[in-house]
């Protein structure tokens, strides 16, 4: 018993001298001043590394996510889906309305499909893809699954984005709805910010790794896409528009 405490108060001992890193502070502990004061930090970063933005005029940006019929007969995935999909748009909107929420079969800035390529190309929104894609120098961002035909497009010119798309091949057994790869707010924030968001997720996991308040990543997204709402609606180049959006996010 003696020598058990005697190891216990030594090894106490030791910890202080040395020092004992403890994990990341969970961002839950932070205050609304704090997480918004990080997520603009993070915004800038990011800000450094990637060059796409939309035009101003375009704002608010419509979008929409849809799931396939075959997948709805299946699954109760896609209610849970569709609802968070709209946490994500209302939380975007919740300082000003960047995102104005549409259904597939509208006019279109931007959209996030789960279902089959069959059932996507029956829609009017790949029809306005297929319009896009159909243009010459029209693709600024490409992301391919090379194991099904899932995708991330952004279209546009001058490094402007005026059309983006998210597809996620879902003919394959899904196993669990809640999936990292099947979240359609993370979907839908690649195909308005590509580039940024995975800049923004790096950055999040390196200051508080797996504790992160679940808000910080969002609140970084609404930054700059309200950013990129008030800058000017002229073509800039790469160094110009950088500046440009740094200069938004610090003076906000």
């Amino acid at each position: 018993m003696l020598l058990s405490r005697v190891v216990a108060v030594s090894l106490a001992v030791i910890a202080l001298v040395i020092g004992v890193q403890e994990p990341a502070a969970s961002q839950s502990a932070l205050s609304e001043d704090e997480l918004e004061r990080i997520s603009r930090e993070i915004a800038i970063e990011a800000a450094k590394f990637e060059y796409l933005r939309w035009p101003p005029r375009q704002f608010p940006l419509r979008v929409a996510f849809g799931s396939g019929q075959s997948l709805k007969q299946k699954t109760d995935c896609a209610d849970q889906w569709q609802r968070h999909y709209e946490e994500y748009v209302k939380f975007i909107n919740a300082n000003s309305k960047l995102l104005t929420p549409s259904s597939m079969t509208d006019a279109l800035d931007a959209y996030v499909f789960y279902g089959t390529s069959v059932e996507l190309e029956a829609l009017p929104a790949f029809k306005l893809e297929d319009a896009w894609s159909s243009k010459p120098e029209a693709i600024q961002s490409r992301h391919q699954d090379r194991f099904s035909r899932s995708y991330r497009f952004a279209y546009g010119a001058d490094d402007f984005i005026e059309f983006a798309s998210k597809f996620k091949d879902l003919r394959e057994d899904l196993g669990a709805c809640t999936h990292p790869n099947l979240d359609p707010a993370d979907a839908l924030a690649g195909a308005l910010l590509p580039g940024y968001v995975a800049t923004i997720s790096s950055q999040v996991f390196r200051r508080f790794g797996d504790r992160a308040d679940p808000t910080l990543e969002w609140r970084a997204h609404r930054r700059l896409l309200s950013a990129m709402s008030w800058l000017p609606d002229n073509p800039m180049d790469t160094a110009q528009y950088k500046r440009a959006l740094i200069r938004s996010l610090s003076d906000e």
